[in-house]
């Protein structure tokens, strides 16, 4: 029992070893994307995003350049905060789509989308962003088994 409880902490205090599914939109002059940020717990609301699945304008986002090495002529960061507002800051999420990159950020004013082809600030590609976190999985197992652990126990003691 003593192992089976020991077991049972370890695997409610490592969640944040585990990935997050994160949900994203935003919405601008003539963009549009939506769908889930694979993101890694920083700590303090602050997410590493380390993949991506989605659309922007109906075609699909490829995946996340990695903050190391940086992508020619970006900074970048992939930081999401979820606590605050803003949610991005100054460098933004590099994510790879229609064969070139999207640079969703915030340039202390205002949500912005950037790619090769728009300045950085370019008040045109202002965007509406919003990101909301799911509750863990691993939550949510773990309260199952607390749940499947207090049945047994009751079945065993009466």
């Amino acid at each position: 029992m003593r192992s089976f409880c020991f077991t049972l902490i370890l695997l409610i205090f490592s969640t944040a070893a585990f990935a997050t599914n994160i949900p994203f939109s935003y919405s601008g002059s003539g963009y549009t994307g939506s769908g889930v940020f694979i993101a890694t717990n920083e700590g303090g609301g602050t997410y590493l995003v380390t993949g991506v699945t989605g659309t922007q304008n109906g075609l699909p986002f490829t995946g996340v350049e990695p903050v190391t090495p940086q992508f020619s002529g970006y900074s970048y960061d992939n930081l999401l905060f979820l606590k605050s507002t803003p949610q991005l800051d100054v460098l933004g999420i590099l994510l790879d789509w229609n064969g070139g990159v999207v640079n969703l950020g915030y340039d202390n004013t205002r949500y912005g989308l950037w790619d090769a082809t728009t300045p950085y600030p370019d008040p045109s590609h202002e965007i509406g962003f919003s990101a909301t976190p799911e509750p863990s999985t691993l939550l949510t197992l773990g309260s199952g088994i607390v749940g499947l652990v207090g049945l047994a126990r009751k079945r065993l003691f009466s």
